[in-house]
């Protein structure tokens, strides 16, 4: 799934870091429009894989995180 979503549109970083409660992947995308149409629209082909996959069986959405890049 990372591969897929690194391939999308407006997908600029994926990253996945293993934790104490499991593993955590950060998305970072060039705006909330790119992040609104590969995420959070129902019908986004990342969504269509997700379910495909099974993804939503293993994992939990925790939240979003609205932010700005610093250099």
């Amino acid at each position: 799934m990372r591969d897929l979503l690194r391939s999308q549109p407006g997908v600029k970083m994926i990253e996945a870091f293993d934790g104490p409660e499991g593993i955590c992947a950060v998305h970072v995308y060039e705006d909330e429009s790119a992040y609104m149409h590969v995420v959070d629209h129902p019908n986004s082909y990342f969504n269509k894989m997700a379910d495909e996959h099974g993804i939503h069986n293993v994992a939990d959405w925790v939240s979003s995180v609205k932010g700005t890049t610093k250099d």
